[in-house]
């Protein structure tokens, strides 16, 4: 399957104002020469710089906002907005490779019991996705275990140190004794109020190898990752455009992704809206290289469709305002299977008792 990053990005940047724009512009490793000249302009018609480090902050693109504005019109930015961008950039760059070292040492120490932790998102993502642990912003850990490994992970933690913060049962948050960052270990990627299915035992694909500071490490296969994205972009409606950008740099990163795998397997787990949603919000937003024939398949359920715009709008929004987390039907909406719509809407008859 043939496919191209749409032109100067999304489909819809013509009403953003320009400051959203240029960060859009930003959201990807590379730029063509399109993006190049439309970053330019955009710069050179003014930008509200303020506004600009406020919503990249909360987006997490500080680090692919310093990359381009330095390489592309460095004269045209503010001193003081480069020396911010900078500093951001130098200091993410000094906690990634902190937090990368521990994940290492984390999974060592795992693996010398017997246990096998897959970690994603975070360094892994950085590094097989953006190919740089600089290029992405992340402040916690992520790992998958077999649910019958759980316990013995949290005593191994506890006896390094770590402190349980939060725990559900298929997920538990760790401090770390310095604090400064959380680690959580999970044996489901989604609760119970929303589900979504994949386990070890449920792959897409086998589990690959990818090299963290010259070492391998266990990953999910690109498939699995694009469906894993997906269904955490949908539990928390896209709050943030770094994880469209995410689910957008690993299509551009994978010209051998398998769609038909993919596409079988989100049916299989009732995620295919998910998926959907996924793909034409990240389309229609970054300009996303989504396959003609994927597009097709995503663009035939109408709800999927609304429901991406709607996640779409909201990044151009200025000030975007996303729904609570489990508290909106749009977001139980994102499942195509009643029954796994079911446990979200209990959580709003509970939750709307509870405020009685």
């Amino acid at each position: 399957m043939q496919s191209s990053r749409a032109a100067n990005g999304g489909f819809l940047h013509t009403r953003a104002r320009p400051e959203i724009r240029l960060l859009h512009c930003c959201a990807r490793t590379h730029m063509d020469s399109d993006t190049i000249d439309q970053a330019r302009d955009l710069v050179s018609g003014g930008i509200d710089w303020d506004y600009l480090l406020r919503r990249a902050h909360y987006d997490r693109m500080m680090p692919l906002l310093h990359k381009h504005l330095n390489a592309v019109c460095p004269r045209a930015v503010p001193r003081t907005v480069l020396r911010v961008l900078r500093d951001r950039f130098l200091a993410n760059t000094h906690r990634g490779s902190l937090l990368a070292l521990e994940l290492l040492r984390i999974l060592r120490r795992l693996e010398d019991h017997g246990i096998r932790a897959v970690p994603f998102k975070g360094p892994v993502l950085a590094i097989s996705v953006y190919g740089s642990l600089a290029l992405q912003e992340f402040a916690d850990l992520d790992m998958f275990v077999r649910r019958t490994h759980m316990r013995a992970t949290k005593e191994l933690l506890l006896v390094d140190g770590f402190k349980p913060v939060q725990e559900w049962p298929s997920e538990h948050h760790f401090s770390p004794p310095s604090g400064q960052f959380s680690l959580d270990v999970h044996s489901s990627f989604t609760p119970r109020s929303f589900p979504f299915r994949l386990g070890l035992d449920s792959l897409c694909k086998p589990l690959e190898r990818v090299s963290l500071l010259a070492r391998d490490v266990l990953s999910f296969s690109p498939e699995d990752v694009l469906l894993i994205l997906c269904a955490h972009g949908s539990r928390h409606f896209w709050a943030r455009l770094r994880w469209l950008c995410d689910l957008s740099e690993l299509v551009l990163s994978r010209e051998s992704m398998d769609w038909g795998v993919l596409l079988d397997q989100a049916g299989r787990l009732g995620a295919s809206r998910m998926l959907s949603v996924g793909l034409l919000a990240s389309h229609h937003v970054l300009g996303t290289p989504v396959p003609k024939e994927v597009l097709q398949a995503t663009e035939s359920d109408g709800t999927a469709r609304s429901i991406a715009v709607h996640v779409s709008n909201l990044h151009l929004d200025d000030t975007p305002r996303f729904p609570q987390l489990h508290m909106n039907p749009l977001v139980i909406r994102m499942r195509e299977r009643l029954r796994d719509r079911i446990p979200g809407y209990l959580g709003i008859l509970w939750h709307a008792a509870r405020r009685r």
